[in-house]
């Protein structure tokens, strides 16, 4: 196996920092319903945009999904900004690197469509992938994503991260009963977002990609973000 080569990251946040030594506490959950928040009142603000209810999603619209988090993350800095006193320990980025896993120097480094960097120590990023889905059966690149994140591609230093789906056409319950038969699970509400198309679902990582003493379980959110 490769070794992981060295970043400057690991010198600024070197593995005994408080964070590392509590890695599961790096995000508390009412730090994470904050950022869950900004991403569902950012993709609200982003179908409030003038001619939004206009678009026509059977066209074949070149770098849809790009787009989509371009603007996405937009609203989401905006709201960010708005309200910058109270969200003191992170800040939104879109495509935040991940450097954790680099093995080769020339190499691109993964990164998450939408994300939040934990400013006490930047190594840790909260993702949120995206993919847009034409209709609610079509989930394998989705389940692509979740894959990304359970092979430390994505979140490699968080215990929690978001996938979300860009729904053209159908029922976000539709693509929740997809996701549940494709992965042998059963989704739940979050109970800070009953009213949104927002479930959990519970995953076991393999310990060989994870730093030293970090839990093996991952809590993927799930969101449906219907743009008709």
């Amino acid at each position: 196996m490769n070794s992981r080569l060295p970043t400057i990251f690991d010198d600024l946040f070197p593995d005994s920092s408080p964070e590392f030594r509590a890695i599961a506490d790096a995000w508390p959950e009412h730090v994470v319903v904050q950022m869950l928040t900004l991403v569902w009142e950012g993709f609200d603000r982003m179908k409030a945009l003038p001619n939004f209810p206009q678009l026509d999603f059977s066209r074949d619209y070149v770098q849809l999904e790009r787009s989509l988090t371009d603007l996405h993350m937009d609203e989401i800095t905006v709201l960010y900004r708005e309200n910058g006193s109270k969200f003191e320990s992170f800040v939104p980025k879109h495509e935040p690197w991940e450097f954790h896993h680099l093995t080769d120097r020339s190499a691109r480094p993964p990164s998450c469509d939408l994300g939040f960097v934990l400013l006490s120590n930047r190594r840790i990023r909260w993702s949120v992938e995206t993919k847009v889905l034409k209709s609610p059966g079509i989930i394998s690149d989705y389940l692509g994503d979740l894959q990304k994140v359970l092979d430390g591609k994505s979140s490699p230093l968080s215990v929690q991260a978001a996938l979300g789906a860009y729904l053209i056409a159908g029922d976000a319950d539709d693509v929740f009963a997809a996701i549940q038969k494709s992965l042998h699970c059963q989704l739940r509400p979050h109970e800070q977002f009953l009213l949104r198309p927002h479930r959990l679902s519970e995953h076991t990582r393999s310990t060989d990609s994870l730093m030293t003493g970090m839990p093996s379980s991952l809590l993927c959110h799930h969101l449906v973000f219907s743009l008709v």
